[in-house]
């Protein structure tokens, strides 16, 4: 994946409580974002990757951009580029 340097930390649970670290990959910019969590989060985490429940459910502690990485592949920043005109078009 790359070095742990090369990725952006986007999410990390309170001190002490985190025991996991996971990688996601923005599917359009490719950048790399660590998300630290615990390992209810990621049990959590690995059911709605296996297409249980919803992710508002599922991975309600998640703040809702970084839940948005795990529906649609895409980081905050190119969410950001991709939608931050379309509200000012209609």
């Amino acid at each position: 994946m790359g070095r742990t340097d090369d990725m952006k930390k986007i999410f990390t649970m309170p001190p002490g409580k985190a025991e996991y670290e996971y990688v996601v990959k923005c599917q359009f910019c490719h950048q790399a974002y660590r998300i630290d969590m615990n390992s209810d989060l990621y049990y959590r985490l690995d059911r709605f990757l296996e297409g249980e429940g919803h992710a508002e459910e599922m991975l309600h502690d998640l703040p809702a951009e970084v839940r948005e990485m795990f529906i649609s592949g895409m980081c905050p920043e190119c969410w950001e580029k991709t939608f931050s005109g379309e509200e000012m078009e209609e």
